[in-house]
């Protein structure tokens, strides 16, 4: 059987010369810190007809976990947001996925991969994660004298949580199922109308099943057709799958784009100097194999008596664009020219900007560059020539949550009361609702002025100013820092394993869990998504209490979703580890603790308690339910009992010994609740708002706790029969 895939690399760029790229801390000695730089290659079934397209989306949607035995310590998203991550020595475990998790898809792949690694003080290592593709993949075809006897064909193959069908120009196309754990068999139909014989005009069917189906494997169906060879469920049809395992047999490589940027790898961008004051400027362009093209385009070059667009390697006439007083010149080192990569330099001068300096004014003018894998990569750089009094810099110097400091420089100091004005962004541009910026500082030339009482996580817009002005400066913008927030709050990602559904993609990147560990061991799953209540997104959490057993024997299970992890079923009873470490925000020092945490909750109180024993203290025979939600900041326990084979929680409950949480712990730094006690207003969901309340304000929080329960009494095995909490976009307030 042939055997056969294409593999492309994603990789962080890093090649042609230090001049280009900046290198990364090499602080060695730090406490018993390594340093830990990570690589992720993507091993892609199927040739890449639009690789560009292809790479970018994985780049995006490339996630990597590093965990310490069970705990998380850092998840990055985005290949773009990959860094240099300083780790105490010691024993780790990487984890990517990229691509798409679908349950059957004609375009969406799924790639996972892990790789252990050790940390040793004082070095700098380089992990590199293998992601291999885990769908099971199935094509279709069909021989010419099919549509002889048959119209309207189709070939349906399904899993238990998705299906494809291929028919018309999908029997072109390959189809991608992430089968459900523990599930190894496709189910198929072959469909069509009878053309011709005693059935004309009526359906044919044709089931069957591909059976112990793996990951990493195609499984090739063709459907054949032969008179001659006898009936065959009712017309001569043979259907012959063969199993192709996905491995390498030819392995061309497709690294990052071509990278364009200034000197000190800073991006292209927008580059303001009073006039007469620039006179030089240089533009790097680094690729991992030749390059084929890199053109320059500028709708102002006419203007300046210079082509609009122009090449700078297929150029025939270079004279022309030195002329211009526009050069390039190869700066490839010599090793990395040996392994195919280039460094092209691109030189502006004083000649070029002798033009721009006789007509000031806004000057974009556009970067393109392609290499030999037909990879592009596009940058715009703007000159801003001006005659302004002030220049602003462009960049913030200091942006905090709440605040942000802006610089300038004085261009002319006969400039009277220079100064700012900032805005949200999203705001409209009427000029009233610019606002001066107070106390503004000058130092000779250095103006600046520190801005308090920002919003977090919001874009603003600012410019420079002063009195007398006759011109409109240019507006700049930045981002204040946004608060942290839990993962997946708005629960968005689900996925499972074996019967299990998880509030998580899978087993190992839980950061929301739930009962569903223990009540599934009888095919229920109290907490699922839910798409009919919802405040944002595609679903919500639904949690649904219910009596999970046979006949009497059994117990009442609340359905409950929590930050942390189920670790255990004892018995009927569960183990269960909450909170989740937090990179808490810090500022000038101290920890910034959230005030609240806000969330939309529907609830749907059941009646007809289920009580055992001497919970009757709790809600009696027949009450109506209550739901709860409670929340905690918590620090580092000091119990044995909170860690869990070498994991520690906030809390370590074991419901079998009513080992529950305790709000008034010694390691709780702050607490809230909020218990539903008749059903919420309304058709829809309300937005629920839970302070915290100090319990021990000087711990240090490490930790966050949130545990939601459609029973609150649920931990005493006692509710109300299909009591039912929606629950969507949970949210930390700060402010």
């Amino acid at each position: 059987m042939k055997k056969i895939y294409n593999s492309f690399i994603i990789g962080l760029l890093a090649v042609c010369g230090a001049s280009v790229m900046t290198s990364c801390s090499e602080d060695t000695d730090n406490f018993g810190k390594g340093t830990v730089r990570f690589n992720v290659d993507v091993n892609q079934y199927v040739e890449v007809k639009t690789r560009e397209a292809n790479t970018e989306e994985l780049e995006k949607t490339c996630v990597l976990y590093v965990y310490q035995g069970e705990n998380l310590v850092r998840k990055y998203r985005g290949l773009s947001n990959f860094e240099d991550l300083v780790l105490f020595s010691g024993a780790y475990r990487a984890e990517a996925y990229a691509g798409e998790y679908q349950p059957a898809s004609f375009e969406k792949q799924y790639f996972e991969g892990s790789k252990e690694f050790t940390v040793e003080k004082g070095e700098i290592s380089t992990v590199d994660v293998e992601c291999m593709i885990a769908n099971t993949v199935v094509s279709v075809s069909t021989d010419e004298n099919v549509a002889t006897v048959l119209s309207d064909i189709a070939f349906e193959v399904s899993s238990s949580e998705g299906n494809l069908t291929f028919k018309d120009e999908t029997f072109d196309s390959k189809g991608y199922f992430m089968m459900p754990p523990n599930e190894t068999t496709l189910k198929y139909a072959l469909k069509g109308t009878y053309l011709t014989g005693d059935n004309i005009g009526g359906e044919f069917v044709r089931a069957g099943e591909i059976t112990d189906v793996k990951p990493a494997t195609e499984y090739a169906v063709k459907v054949t057709y032969n008179k001659n060879a006898g009936s065959f469920g009712g017309a001569y049809f043979d259907i012959v799958i063969d199993e192709k395992e996905l491995i390498v047999e030819h392995n061309p490589t497709i690294e990052a784009a071509p990278h364009i940027a200034a000197p000190n790898d800073i991006p292209l961008g927008e580059v303001v100097a009073r006039k007469d004051e620039l006179n030089h400027y240089i533009v790097y362009v680094a690729a991992v194999t030749e390059l084929t093209s890199l053109s320059i385009e500028s709708d102002r070059f006419a203007s300046l008596g210079m082509m609009s667009k122009f090449d700078l390697i297929t150029t025939s006439t270079p004279a022309d664009i030195i002329a211009y007083g526009i050069v390039h010149e190869d700066k490839t080192l010599p090793e990395d020219k040996a392994e195919g990569k280039q460094l092209m330099m691109v030189e502006f001068n004083d000649v070029f900007f002798n033009k721009l300096n006789a007509n000031p004014g806004e000057y974009a003018i556009k970067f393109s560059a392609t290499d030999k894998n037909d990879c592009t990569t596009e940058a715009t750089l703007t000159f801003v020539i001006t005659e302004d009094k002030l220049i602003a810099e462009k960049a913030p110097s200091v942006i905090t949550y709440n605040s942000v400091t802006l610089e300038a420089t004085l261009a002319d100091e006969n400039a009277v009361n220079p100064g700012f004005e900032y805005r949200e962004a999203a705001n409209t541009r009427a000029e009233a609702e610019w606002i001066k910026a107070p106390n503004v500082q000058i130092s000779g030339t250095k103006v600046s002025v520190q801005i308090s009482g920002l919003k977090a996580g919001v874009a603003y817009e600012y410019r420079v100013v002063w009195d007398g002005m006759n011109t409109t400066p240019p507006v700049y913008s930045f981002t204040t820092k946004a608060y942290p927030q839990l993962e997946n709050a708005s629960f968005e990602t689900w996925g499972s394993s074996g019967s299990i559904i998880l509030p998580a993609l899978n087993i190992n990147s839980r950061y929301w869990d739930c009962g569903n560990h223990g009540s599934s061991t009888l095919n229920v799953n109290v907490t699922n998504k839910d798409s009919q209540y919802k405040n944002s997104g595609s679903f919500s959490a639904k949690l649904r209490s219910q009596f999970v057993g046979i006949g009497t024997i059994g117990k009442f299970a609340a359905g409950n979703i929590f930050v942390g992890q189920y670790l255990d079923t004892d018995g009927m009873d569960g183990v269960i580890g909450f909170g989740r470490p937090f990179d808490f925000a810090v500022e000038n020092g101290a920890v910034i603790k959230p005030k609240a945490i806000r969330a939309w909750v529907r609830y749907e109180p059941g009646t007809g308690v289920n009580k055992k024993g001497a919970n009757s203290s709790y809600i009696g025979e027949g009450e109506t339910d209550k739901g709860q939600i409670y929340i905690a900041l918590c620090g580092e326990s000091s119990d044995d009992g909170d860690t869990y084979e070498g994991v520690q929680y906030a809390r370590v409950v074991r419901t079998k010994t009513a080992r529950l949480f305790d709000s008034e712990a010694a390691n709780v730094v702050a607490y809230g609740e909020h218990t539903f006690e008749a059903a919420t207003d309304g058709n829809g969901m309300v937005q629920v708002t839970i302070p915290f309340n100090d319990v021990h304000p000087t711990v240090v929080p490490k930790y966050v706790v949130f545990v939601a329960s459609a029973s609150k009494y649920g931990d005493f095995f006692s509710g109300g029969e299909g009591s039912t909490m929606w629950l969507d976009d949970v949210e930390l307030v700060y402010e």
